[in-house]
């Protein structure tokens, strides 16, 4: 009986784990739009400055196909937790701002962050 109960708590124990842990890294960046104004300055004039973009998707697409997605927040910053290796980051619509940011290769690090910068939309002032 106490060799039984061994077992069934073995079991119940494996069974609440959830598997072998996955090596991840983290991708960060901020959308931003620009160019804000026509014609830029010297100094540059701080209300030219790109302007934030709010709720841009940012998709992450591993080799194995797998998906892993994501919104800038209010101030055009994002951050993403996904398993090391090749992955390329791409950039949805947004609607009001032309065209999307080019695709990004990357080398996903373990336990490094992989800062992007400013992805940039083009607003089509010119």
């Amino acid at each position: 009986m106490l060799r039984l109960l061994t077992v069934l708590a073995l079991l119940v124990t494996l069974g609440a784990c959830d598997g072998p842990a996955v090596a991840e890294g983290e991708i960060s960046g901020r959308a931003v739009a620009a160019p804000v104004c026509p014609v830029e300055s010297l100094p540059p004039d701080p209300t030219c400055a790109p302007r934030p973009v709010a709720d841009a998707l940012v998709t992450v697409l591993a080799q194995n196909g797998r998906l892993w997605e994501t919104r800038s927040d209010a101030q055009g910053f994002f951050r993403l937790r996904v398993p090391i290796g090749e992955v390329e980051v791409r950039f949805g619509p947004v609607e009001g701002l032309m065209g999307i940011p080019a695709k990004i290769q990357l080398d996903v690090s373990e336990g490094k962050e992989s800062t992007l910068g400013e992805i940039v939309y083009d607003t089509g002032i010119r």
